[in-house]
């Protein structure tokens, strides 16, 4: 049996495979920052345990940044974006040629070889919706 959630107004909360994670003002952002990478490269992200998407307060939304690039993020740019959703989101559904690949297959699969050569631990993007037209979030 399914779980179904609805609510009239966007929640933050969990489906398979988006694990969502809140870093908050008061974060030790080095750690939180070091979780995060773990969770997105012990297991190539196969897991639906595994996180998905970052939510950082505005407070501390640049040191945060700057955590995640020294735990191995490399972020892309909006064109980088558009060539990584190609490749993992196909006929609006994710695509299994990038399931328990590294950051650097994945990168390679969407034709991001310069960024596959800084040897990132993970990538991200910067997300501002959701739904269909935002398959990154869902």
């Amino acid at each position: 049996m399914a779980n179904i959630h609805t609510s009239g107004t966007p929640v933050f909360g969990v489906g398979a495979g988006n694990v969502g994670s809140i870093v908050a003002a008061s974060a030790d952002l080095n750690d939180a920052a070091r979780k995060i990478r773990i969770s997105k490269t012990f297991d190539n992200a196969t897991s639906c345990s595994s996180g998905n998407s970052v939510v950082i307060v505005e407070a501390v939304y640049r040191p945060a940044f700057e955590a995640l690039t020294e735990n191995g993020r490399v972020l892309l740019d909006a064109a980088q974006k558009e060539r990584l959703q190609a490749v993992m989101w196909t006929g609006g559904k994710l695509s299994a040629c990038c399931t328990a690949k590294s950051a650097v297959e994945i990168a390679r699969l969407a034709g991001l070889d310069d960024i596959a050569a800084k040897a990132p631990a993970f990538l991200m993007v910067e997300e501002d919706g959701f739904g269909a037209e935002h398959p990154v979030l869902g």
